[in-house]
């Protein structure tokens, strides 16, 4: 499976565009998610909440 990031997970950004574009905000940067609308995403809790 791809990695596209890890770090701390923060909400959810979006900008007001057309279409509106979508990213999850993941350490220091920020992971595109529009390509990834309905494809199946994996994401993995290490145990830690900041």
């Amino acid at each position: 499976m791809l990695e596209l990031g890890h770090g701390v997970l923060a909400k959810m950004a979006a900008r007001l565009d057309s279409p509106v574009q979508y990213a999850l905000r993941l350490g220091g940067s920020e992971v595109p998610l529009n390509a990834l609308l309905g494809k199946t995403l994996r994401l993995e809790y290490l145990g830690a909440i900041h």
